[in-house]
């Protein structure tokens, strides 16, 4: 049964070499505003190194994921999610649901009254969170806040000193990042806290500060405030020929009513004589018949 640890941040703040189990990842700001639009992050701070991707699918549906990596203790995940996200000028606001899996395999060293003794954590384990973000962006900066709630389930390898038990944790780690840069490229810096909310069995101890920095690789479908997306394409200009005039410029010739001729009204039809009946042969002039 699960259990609140009060003293538990105090613990994990001063043994944060204790065979952790789970090392919290970078937070990720997706800051999406329409569909199409999309970002690639790398980070590297004490979470160890990461790398996010974000693409908004649709006008409201974003799909996000990522890998983390930690060298010491030797820590390796993968996760993904899909959530919806809604833009209000430069505001952002977003919401996802996450899944993820990976391998820890720490080891430390304790002392108690004047014994050391080494302890070690090796397994798999799988974790699931819910995340939202706040922020705004324009071309040049960026602001936002992200908060997510994990529960993270260890399972203790053989080669574990807790071989085949099971741990638990679930925490609360809200994060805050910026970005400074252009609109495809920014260098981002964030710094958060990680707080053990519940705890059950043995998933050692982590550090819960985070910091990192890395850079934010954009590709927007639309720049901030301007369709430059949407434009459409310049015509080019040959050597020999004038520029073509815009479409809202463009001269349409006008004539005057009065200088176009009239088409004549239909009348009635002309009047024809019936052709003059040919003389028979042999007849004179003098013997031709008299009119009807």
């Amino acid at each position: 049964m699960l259990r609140p640890q009060l003293g538990t941040l105090v613990l994990f703040g001063m043994c944060s070499g204790c065979a952790p189990f789970y090392v919290p990842k970078a937070g990720t700001l997706s800051l999406l505003e329409d569909q199409g639009d999309g970002s690639i992050s790398a980070q590297i701070g004490t979470h160890g190194s990461s790398a996010d991707v974000s693409y908004a699918a649709t006008d409201s549906v974003a799909v996000r994921g990522g890998l983390q990596f930690a060298p010491t203790p030797t820590y390796a995940s993968a996760w993904g999610g899909v959530g919806t996200y809604a833009a209000f000028g430069p505001g952002r606001a977003a919401g996802f649901i996450e899944v993820g899996g990976g391998a820890a395999d720490s080891q430390s060293e304790a002392s108690v009254n004047g014994t050391v003794s080494q302890y070690r954590s090796q397994g798999t384990f799988v974790n699931s969170a819910l995340a939202f973000e706040i922020g705004f962006e324009t071309d040049f900066f960026a602001l936002g806040l992200t908060t997510r709630g994990l529960y993270h389930l260890a399972f203790h390898g053989s080669q574990s000193d807790r071989a085949g038990t099971t741990g638990q944790i679930f925490t609360v780690e809200p994060m805050i990042g910026a970005r400074v840069g252009v609109q495809t490229i920014k260098f981002e810096a964030q710094t958060g806290i990680a707080f053990p909310i519940w705890v059950d069995g043995d998933v050692g101890a982590y550090f819960p500060w985070r910091i990192g920095m890395g850079l934010v690789f954009e590709w927007p479908h639309k720049n901030r405030g301007a369709d430059w997306a949407e434009k459409e394409p310049v015509h080019e200009i040959q050597p020999d020929q004038p520029a073509p005039a815009p479409e809202e410029d463009a001269v349409v010739p006008i004539t005057a009513p009065e200088l176009v001729p009239a088409e004549p009204e239909p009348g009635p039809p002309p009047v024809t004589k019936p052709p003059a009946e040919a003389p028979e042969e042999g007849a004179s002039d003098d013997e031709a018949p008299a009119p009807e």
